[in-house]
């Protein structure tokens, strides 16, 4: 975990608590009202954003290197590929012997 998403898992957590005084003492003056309504959702959709990211940037990568193994980019996965080891088939096995 980069130090990154353990800033945004703190975060996340410190949002979190920061309900409880309303829920659970009723805490509601205007500026922590303002806060919980209006502060909260941006950050966590702030939060989410940057998720996003990171993970279109990770889906990127793959798709990148997912062409590379193949050797042509845009063909359908497999279609580039080398055909696989086949089965064995009765003529290239060995017999047993009857030795007794």
């Amino acid at each position: 975990m980069s130090r990154t998403e353990l800033y945004e898992w703190i975060i996340i957590i410190l949002c979190i608590i920061s309900w409880w005084p309303l829920i659970f003492l009723g805490f509601d003056p205007l500026w922590y009202r303002l806060f919980i309504y209006i502060g909260v959702p941006l950050v966590l959709l702030g939060i989410l954003a940057r998720r996003f990211g990171r993970v279109r940037e990770g889906l990127d990568y793959s798709e990148k290197v997912i062409e590379s193994q193949r050797g042509t980019p845009g063909m359908p996965p497999g279609m580039g590929m080398p055909p696989g080891p086949s089965a064995p088939n009765e003529e290239t096995t060995p017999k047993d012997s009857d030795n007794s």
